[in-house]
């Protein structure tokens, strides 16, 4: 893992950044049901279990907002 005192804000914030990204481009590259086949809802609920996460510790409301949204476009995805 990594030791939070030596991660400043502004890392973790593009580590964040970094991450909605690849998780809204992984909705929109393809047909998940195609790529993962009878295991997708289970990765789509844990996906969306994670950024409901990052959303509760999102100090901005904006920020909470994206990771909700991205949560119920997993969920919808099922």
């Amino acid at each position: 893992m990594y030791t939070p005192k030596f991660l400043p804000p502004a890392t973790m914030q593009w580590v964040l950044a970094q991450a909605l990204n690849e998780l809204n481009a992984y909705l929109c590259e393809g047909d998940p049901y195609e790529d993962n086949g009878k295991e997708w809802p289970m990765i789509a609920r844990s996906n969306a279990a994670h950024c409901r996460a990052v959303a509760a510790a999102a100090m901005k409301r904006t920020e909470k907002d994206k990771w909700l949204e991205l949560a119920n476009q997993y969920e919808g995805t099922i």
